[in-house]
């Protein structure tokens, strides 16, 4: 489905100056997800958004079945790894640098977020709220 629709995204809006995705890449059996099958799915849509927009700024956002367990964004002293979410903003932080500049690595490293300036006098904030 999500394939589906990200092609039908591409043939419908060549036209598009840039992509904005929102996130929830990982399907609703949130329960029974884990970090491996987070981490192909994330990649696997990512891989997806480039083949389908080569040319195009991909601005992304986390929702909150990204991270495993479902909506446990925990903050930063948590390291327990079943718990911290670290493993998905670095994945991020690598994944989504083919469209943003290296000044928001640290940032998306921190805590899934970042802003990048489109053009002048236009800027995305891509807030992650989950934690919030």
């Amino acid at each position: 489905a999500v394939e589906d629709a990200v092609q039908e995204a591409g043939r419908r809006h060549p036209d598009a100056a840039y992509v904005y995705h929102t996130g929830d890449i990982i399907d609703h059996g949130v329960w029974m997800t884990t970090i491996p099958g987070n981490v192909r799915s994330i990649t696997r849509t990512m891989e997806l958004l480039k083949q389908v927009f080569p040319n195009k700024p991909v601005y992304n956002v986390l929702g909150n079945h990204e991270i495993t367990p479902t909506n446990v964004f925990a903050p930063s002293h948590i390291t327990r790894p079943d718990f911290s979410a670290s493993w998905v903003y670095d994945l991020v932080a690598d994944q989504w640098s083919t469209w943003l500049p290296a000044a928001t690595k640290p940032t998306i490293q921190h805590g899934g977020y970042y802003t990048a300036l489109v053009r002048p006098g236009f800027r995305v904030i891509g807030m992650n709220n989950n934690d919030a």
